[in-house]
């Protein structure tokens, strides 16, 4: 019977909080989008439709927002997309030096999906920057629950819009 009880007990879940590790990559996240972002900002809110991050993400809790901590420095604004289950999109964007900014990334690994972008890089397993013309666009799906080819297509419509934006996301 014991050896069954420590069995059992060694497939237990550990005691550590199961989202610690998505905490942490949202958190890199944060501070690459930070790092990366300067100069004139786009609306990022205005990129993506409700409608489209709902059908990649599920049915959205509200109506998108741009993070009060954001809203003091327009050069880093994001958007952020809330959805049931505790999903969130997040995408911000600098409508100059697009690419000089990407090839501070170093570390970021070139994507294997493709996109209508001029260059795009991915940071860990779920930061997606891509560069169209002068713009740079950062879309953070760590958290969104999608994959990366999803997380592509949105990007692509983000892109497109870039000099063209929705009136109301």
């Amino acid at each position: 019977m014991l050896p069954l009880c420590v069995a059992l007990l060694a497939c237990s879940p550990p005691d550590a909080a199961p989202d610690t590790e998505l905490a942490d990559a949202m958190a890199e996240a944060d501070e690459a989008t930070a790092m990366t972002f300067g100069g004139p900002p786009l609306q990022p809110c205005a990129l993506l439709s409700r409608a489209e991050v709902a059908a990649a993400i599920g049915p959205l809790a509200g109506d998108p927002v741009q993070p009060p901590e954001d809203a003091a420095d327009t050069a880093e604004a994001r958007c952020l997309w809330r959805a049931e289950g505790d999903r969130v999109l997040s995408l911000a964007g600098s409508g100059e030096g697009g690419p000089e900014r990407l090839a501070v990334l170093e570390a970021a690994e070139p994507v294997p999906v493709e996109g209508a972008w001029d260059d795009a890089r991915l940071q860990g397993c779920c930061l997606l920057h891509a560069v169209a013309d002068d713009v740079l666009l950062s879309l953070d799906f760590s958290a969104a629950g999608i994959d990366l080819a999803r997380a592509a297509k949105l990007m692509d419509l983000a892109l497109a819009r870039r000099h063209d934006p929705l009136d109301a996301p």
